[in-house]
């Protein structure tokens, strides 16, 4: 046992010194990985001779111990050879930061990143369209003043058109025999169904004077359907807090259903389209309004200075709504309102309302702004600043201002009217609020079908008389004139 612990030993000690006789050969001879030695270093075993128990055995190294026999035997060769101290081994890892010496810790502070709705916006913008109210209306140009009928009536007496308070009366007369009585069996059936979870509408809305659908047999209980699924699907999206888009949807396919009802014309032409102009902004810039210091501010009237800290205040209000019902014109009209107005020097006077997009040649007879339900945004302040561009437009071509301008301001469930005129220079009168129906119940379900019918019935009746006057009658007449003129020239 005694001899083999020996040769260990020697064996030991043999192989290091061959080891360092071949380094010491290479630096002799110039060898690029040399081991800097020193010469007069006496040999001396490497490894004393211990007892037996203390002797290092590297099959039955600890696990704490993580140095390898070769780091050791480095250790020990250097103290022995050069009384030098040793180096701590590399640790492996991502390599230590090197930063300057004016970065110490207790230097280096975090700074938070900018909320992504406040990046690229000054501090000092305390205003946007958001913290805007009607009140902040009032004292823009043109003015918008809220009233209700009877206000309007003690104000300004006889001047209130006649237009306004004819489709307002109309409108007042709703509430009355809503449901189709040829509908009352289809509601009874769906008493019996076997979720039972529909209830039989009250009596009292198949009233003996119903307000009139035109619509009979199959075509009536399809609509029936319709108005179910649409009334389910908004209330998912009151349970479920759905975008706004999605309520742009649901209200979408009700609208659809009831321009349904309207019918074609003499050349089989559908008479109204709806539009979705959400990204229709307010064209030109002489129709925008800006925000300046929590006030609006009509662009057309600034100076140059004013539009600066305009912008550097807020923002100019370009895209305000989202639907429009448009009467569409027939193939004659969009000829005759191409070569006319396209002949104007202004671009401000190329479109029929008050955007240069897509829908530029489309006059709308109802507007509608739409927001979801629990939502912090007034509609009522778009739809009026998108009233306001369309009252200027309207004085640009001197086109009768006094003629109504229905808006629709769709909070969730809740849809309400108002009537926008004027019968004071720069001053518009928003009249209203008027309660047309609501998607929360069948009952003011129905209330909303014969009031968007009726104000869709107006559009192609009162408002396709006051267009064919306003824009294709002084369409005509300059024609006229223009054809007058050509055959004098010629005679």
């Amino acid at each position: 046992m005694e001899s083999c612990r020996e040769l260990r030993i020697h064996l030991w000690n043999h192989n290091v010194a061959k080891g360092i006789a071949i380094e010491q050969t290479r630096a002799r001879h110039g060898g690029k990985h040399s081991m800097s030695l020193r010469a007069s270093a006496p040999r001396t075993p490497l490894v004393e001779i211990l007892p037996n128990s203390q002797i290092p055995n590297p099959r039955k190294r600890k696990r704490q111990d993580t140095t390898s026999l070769t780091e050791k035997h480095l250790v020990t060769h250097t103290k022995t050879m050069g009384d030098q101290e040793p180096q701590e081994p590399r640790k492996r890892g991502r390599p230590p930061k090197l930063l300057p010496p004016e970065f110490s810790k207790t230097s280096q502070q975090k700074t938070r990143s900018p909320d992504k709705s406040q990046r690229g916006k000054s501090l000092n913008k305390i205003c946007n369209l958001q913290s805007l109210d009607l009140k902040n209306l009032e004292t823009a140009l043109p003015s918008v003043a809220l009233i209700d009928l009877t206000a309007a009536r003690k104000k300004y007496k006889a001047a209130v058109p006649q237009a306004v308070l004819d489709l307002h009366k109309e409108l007042d007369a709703v509430p009355f025999g809503l449901v189709p009585p040829k509908l009352q069996s289809k509601y009874k059936a769906d008493i019996v169904t076997p979720e039972k979870s529909k209830a039989m509408p009250p009596h009292s809305l198949f009233g003996p004077t119903p307000v009139p659908v035109p619509l009979d047999g199959v075509r009536l209980d399809v609509f029936k359907e319709k108005l179910d699924d649409i009334l389910a699907e908004a209330a998912w999206n009151q349970e479920t807090g759905a975008h706004e888009r999605q309520w742009g949807n649901t209200a979408a396919q009700l609208l659809h259903q009831v321009i349904d009802w309207i019918p074609r014309d003499e050349h089989r032409q559908v008479q109204l389209w709806l539009v979705n102009i959400e990204t229709s902004a307010i064209e030109p810039i002489e129709l925008q309004p800006s925000i300046r210091g929590c006030s609006i501010v009509n662009n057309a009237q600034t100076t140059q200075e004013d539009t600066t800290t305009a912008s550097e205040d807020g923002r100019p209000l370009t895209r305000m709504i989202d639907w429009g019902v448009a009467l569409l014109p027939t193939h004659d009209e969009s000829t005759l309102i191409s070569e006319k107005y396209s002949q104007y020097d202004h671009i401000w006077l190329h479109s029929l309302n008050q955007t240069y997009s897509f829908a530029r040649n489309l006059p709308f007879c109802l507007d509608i702004e739409l927001k979801k339900a629990a939502q912090n945004k007034d509609p009522r302040v778009q739809l009026a600043i998108w009233a306001q561009a369309g009252y200027k437009k309207r004085k640009m071509h001197e086109w009768d201002t006094t003629f109504p301008m229905p808006g629709i301001a769709v909070d969730g469930h809740d849809w309400t009217l108002f009537l926008f005129f004027s019968v004071v220079e720069d001053q518009l009168v928003m009249l209203g609020p008027i309660d047309i129906g609501s998607t929360k119940n069948l009952e003011r379900g129905w209330k909303l079908v014969h009031s968007l019918h009726i104000l869709l019935k107006w559009g192609v009746t009162e408002y396709r008389k006051w267009y064919n006057k306003e824009i294709i009658g002084l369409a005509e007449s300059e024609q006229a004139l223009r054809l007058a003129d050509d055959l004098a020239v010629d005679e």
